[in-house]
């Protein structure tokens, strides 16, 4: 089993919500590809196993290529990323 997690803007301390349960890796993977572009890119979409680990991300698009980049919200994410280890 596989959920597929929103967060606005990529920030996991900001508005989120479960986007589907999938029983494979690859039916997940598709519906977090289809919940992205549907949503203008503005979520960053984790999927996570049974054991709550990340298995797959997309980032929000809102952040890193230029589009719409907000600093403030860029060095929030930074900052809550390195805070969990994450690069």
């Amino acid at each position: 089993m596989y959920a597929i997690i929103a967060y606005k803007w990529g920030l996991r301390d900001s508005h989120s919500y479960c986007v589907a349960i999938k029983n494979t890796l690859e039916l997940a993977n598709e519906i977090s590809n289809e919940h992205h572009k549907d949503r203008g890119g503005k979520y960053g979409i984790e999927t996570v196993n049974e054991k709550g680990e990340a298995v797959a991300y997309i980032e929000s698009d809102y952040f890193g290529n230029g589009i719409g980049e907000h600093p403030v919200l860029l060095s929030k994410l930074k900052e809550l990323n390195t805070i969990r280890g994450i690069k």
